[in-house]
């Protein structure tokens, strides 16, 4: 499910959300493309949202394959593909295993505090994850609005707004249960180092210092192998980057729309 709004004849930006979100998450953001005048086009990820689950298994060639279905199925021209988290690994693996598609479809990537392989969760030592424990453990949490609204805070680097700490509560509980485990168990065991170097797209990287869900040693990674990727990194900031650093996000999304002689 998806939705478009800003102007139409502007540069496209499509907008892949992350793990346990929504196009909701992008709603800060999505209101200064519109206003920069950029054709804005917002997805929900299978399980997510409005979107169904389906029967595919939750793998990155099955995300990839999404990412391709909306780019061709909206016929987008020159976007920007732009992923947090999750949606960032769906767009790399696009961008690596589709990149007939990328170099007729897009004209670069903006990577929102992503990861490329499983990266340990809070700076915990890395640990098998039993997916079901860990979201049944995360549901009981949830139920408690002032000990859920804590540990949701642990996922920005600064305190946050009450809302944003609330959407982010709301979005582990809306999305679909089956989903939530598969996501993780994917998460926990995917790999997609080996394929950064064959990416061929215009890549900005977009990370924060306090990031403990997808650390900055993993987005240096991946600007690092990427070739010609450019790593911004934002001082103090966690995980939340849509929610809190908007105009940093934007701008870097509004930058990655230029022909390359306009960013120089």
């Amino acid at each position: 499910m998806g939705h478009r709004c800003g102007d139409p004849s502007g540069p496209t930006a499509l907008l892949v959300h992350g793990y346990i979100e929504s196009v909701g998450f992008w709603a800060p953001v999505v209101r200064r493309l519109a206003e920069a005048g950029l054709d804005v086009v917002i997805v929900d990820q299978r399980g997510h949202g409005g979107s169904e689950r389906g029967t595919a298994p939750f793998d990155t060639d099955t995300l990839a394959g999404d990412v391709r279905a909306w780019v061709e199925g909206l016929d987008l021209r020159d976007a920007v593909l732009v992923g947090h988290s999750m949606g960032g690994v769906s767009a790399m693996a696009f961008s690596a295993t589709h990149p007939e598609v990328a170099a007729a479809r897009l004209q670069g990537q903006v990577l929102v505090a992503t990861l490329a392989f499983p990266e340990p969760l809070f700076g915990l030592p890395d640990v098998d994850v039993d997916p079901r424990r860990v979201v049944g453990l995360l549901e009981r949490v949830m139920q408690r609005e002032t000990l859920a609204l804590l540990f949701v805070s642990r996922v920005f680097g600064t305190w946050p707004t009450r809302p944003a700490l609330e959407a982010t509560r709301q979005g582990i509980m809306r999305t679909d249960r089956q989903t939530r485990i598969d996501a993780m168990a994917m998460l926990r065991s995917f790999d997609l180092r080996p394929h950064l170097p064959s990416i061929d797209l215009p890549t900005v990287v977009v990370a924060g210092t306090h990031d403990q869900l997808t650390p900055l040693a993993g987005n240096e990674l991946i600007a690092e192998s990427i070739p010609g990727a450019r790593l911004e990194v934002l001082p103090g900031m966690g995980h939340m980057l849509m929610f809190e650093a908007p105009d940093a996000v934007t701008d870097a999304i509004v930058q990655a729309t230029k022909p390359a002689d306009a960013t120089r």
